[in-house]
């Protein structure tokens, strides 16, 4: 009798979050199709867990935004750039678009999303190392004059234009970065950065080994750093670290009060992913949030760089066209696409998935739910 109150003690939990997720999925299957045609540009799946454009897919799911074909948006194959078919085998296989189709593509489709142009690496697919001491070649990446020609006919359009951390970084060459800039009002310093809790290279999750031999090259004393720090490389190679003691010195991202409201996000929020430093070259854009680097004894550092310690993270226009860029890596995490079917699954992930994931259901997810309503709901736009 015992053991059955015990089984009965731990089954009964088990049922009753058993029946909660069913009505749950009951709920969502009865949510309106929304028909958007969303063209997704992801150059960085050196894996199969797609997590560079996954949280979106999760995003467009939950809404339940379908293709024309009334169909939900899969994270395997509806997306363009790179796709790993089988890496023990090292096939892949490469999908853009072509230049001929440039024009069809922008009318065919709602909106785009760069998810990432990055790229995947020699020794990321070949030799299944993202440690080595030094970058390798790249296998398939980077920004190309057919994807610019696409953002400026979505431009053209009046089409929602969405892109983020990394668009016209490395690799994208010169030529091909300055148009976009151009077209987009936007202009790259060259520094890219990232948080790492760890600087000590002993320790797991530490800084990539390229990242400290490149430092180790440019300083005799060599590294000797132990402590956390955010990391900054330039476009030439130049290696900034801004170090502090354990547990202190997370970047913030920093919304405006007034946008805090409006898209329903935390007006201060840690930003442990990669970021790039760039700046609005077009009056007519405004900047929503900006990232706020921690003070410390190396600030010294940084004006010397031209760097400062606050800089955009999210910029917006909606005068002349629909754009957002977010100046970091916001659509990057691995996620269980099943929940996406579940109502109100943001709310289970936010009570059990800890700080790690704490980004993507307290900023990214409601930031992409207000964007995307708001255009679906906009008199522009028809079906």
């Amino acid at each position: 009798m015992q053991l059955k109150k015990i089984l009965l003690y731990i089954a009964m939990p088990i049922i009753i979050a058993g029946v909660l997720m069913v009505f749950a999925h009951v709920r969502w299957l009865q949510y309106p199709k929304r028909p958007i045609s969303v063209y997704v540009l992801d150059k960085t799946v050196p894996t199969d867990d797609y997590t560079e454009h996954k949280p979106l897919f999760w995003v467009l799911n939950n809404h339940k935004i379908v293709k024309e074909n009334a169909e939900l948006y899969e994270v395997q194959k509806d997306y363009l750039g790179f796709f790993p078919l089988n890496k023990e085998e090292q096939l892949f296989e490469i999908r853009t678009t072509n230049i001929d189709a440039v024009e069809a593509t922008a009318d065919a489709n709602d909106m785009c999303y760069y998810t990432d142009t990055y790229g995947v690496y020699y020794n990321q697919w070949y030799k299944h190392n993202n440690k080595a001491p030094q970058r390798s070649g790249k296998v398939f990446g980077g920004l190309n004059n057919n994807d610019y020609l696409l953002l400026k006919a979505f431009k053209e359009r009046n089409k929602l234009i969405i892109a983020e951390f990394n668009l016209y970084n490395g690799p994208t060459t010169n030529l091909v970065r300055a148009k976009v800039e151009r077209l987009l009002g936007m202009q790259w310093s060259g520094w890219t950065g990232k948080y790492y809790r760890h600087l000590d290279t002993t320790k797991q999750n530490a800084v990539p080994t390229w990242i400290v031999e490149r430092y180790k090259e440019q300083h005799q004393d060599g590294w000797l750093f132990d402590g956390s720090g955010v990391v900054l490389v330039h476009k030439y190679g130049k290696i900034l670290v801004l170090d502090y003691p354990q547990g202190e010195g997370k970047p913030h991202l920093i919304t405006r009060p007034e946008k805090a409201t409006l898209y329903n996000v935390p007006q201060s929020i840690v930003f442990e992913r990669w970021f790039d430093i760039s700046y609005v070259t077009d009056s007519t854009h405004e900047t929503i949030a900006a990232f706020q680097l921690q003070g410390t004894p190396r600030d010294s550092l940084l004006k010397p760089m031209g760097i400062s310690k606050q800089f955009p993270a999210i910029i917006h226009q909606s005068d002349r066209y629909q754009f957002y860029y977010f100046a970091g890596d916001f659509a990057d995490m691995h996620v269980p696409m099943w929940t996406s079917k579940v109502a109100g699954a943001n709310h289970l992930h936010k009570a059990f998935s800890g700080s790690a994931k704490q980004f993507m259901w307290d900023y990214y997810l409601p930031l992409m739910d207000k964007i995307i309503t708001d255009y679906v709901n906009e008199d522009l736009y028809e079906k």
